[in-house]
């Protein structure tokens, strides 16, 4: 059975992370500053920055390891051999993280790309092994470092709260290529504190096959 598409928080728990963070002592975070957000970087500096010190238990996936853990579940899964068509793993880590970002199912993605509809249930079937051999060896890919955070932030208002508190202002530059969940964390990172400033420009946008979105109305 191919199971649906569930972009949310793939690899570990927020009370996985919430623990990590206690028993490493990185909570509670240093006085207030402003932080400074770039939607272009590719994953989450803050939650990168709060796992600093938990190297045993989680290992974050440059876009080469992840590349590699793809072709990994292809070749366990003998999906693809000797077909010269099928995508190749950097291709279908794109469209993995394109569903991710944009928070679309695969059918949703591929209705643009009409070349690669019949592969849809092997590229599911790919997904879902990808997912679980990130699980088996404690890795967090770019997008997972979001929607993790995300997920730690809302589940756990102790951390939010002391995440809140470490930060004096928030500016987000760029703001035109920020995605539905960078958006997300932005809100509770602000919260009712009236601290968020974001800088954009609509025209310069060129992120959108990433999931970047441009709404006005959508800014804390």
């Amino acid at each position: 059975e191919i199971s649906s598409c569930d972009w949310s928080s793939d690899v570990c728990s927020s009370d996985l992370l919430y623990g990590i963070l206690k028993r490493h002592s990185v909570l509670p975070l240093r006085s207030p500053s402003p932080l400074f957000i770039m939607p272009r970087e590719e994953g989450s500096t803050l939650l990168s920055r709060l796992l600093a010190e938990q190297r045993p238990k989680i290992s974050i996936a440059d876009q080469s390891d992840a590349a590699s853990l793809v072709k990994q579940a292809r070749d366990e899964l003998d999906i693809g051999r000797g077909d010269k068509s099928f995508p190749r793993k950097n291709t279908i880590l794109e469209l993995l993280s394109t569903c991710r970002n944009k928070e679309r199912s695969l059918e949703q993605i591929l209705d643009s790309q009409w070349h690669l509809q019949s592969y849809h249930d092997d590229l599911l079937r790919i997904f879902d092994r990808y997912r679980d051999l990130k699980k088996q060896y404690g890795l967090l890919d770019y997008d997972d470092l979001l929607f993790c955070l995300e997920e730690l932030l809302r589940e756990h208002p102790d951390v939010r709260e002391e995440t809140q508190n470490s930060i004096s202002h928030i500016m987000v530059d760029e703001y035109q290529d920020t995605n539905p969940v960078q958006a997300r964390i932005v809100r509770l990172l602000g919260d009712e504190r009236n601290n968020v400033l974001v800088v954009g420009d609509d025209a310069q946008s060129i992120y959108g096959f990433r999931g970047k979105f441009v709404d006005r109305k959508s800014v804390v």
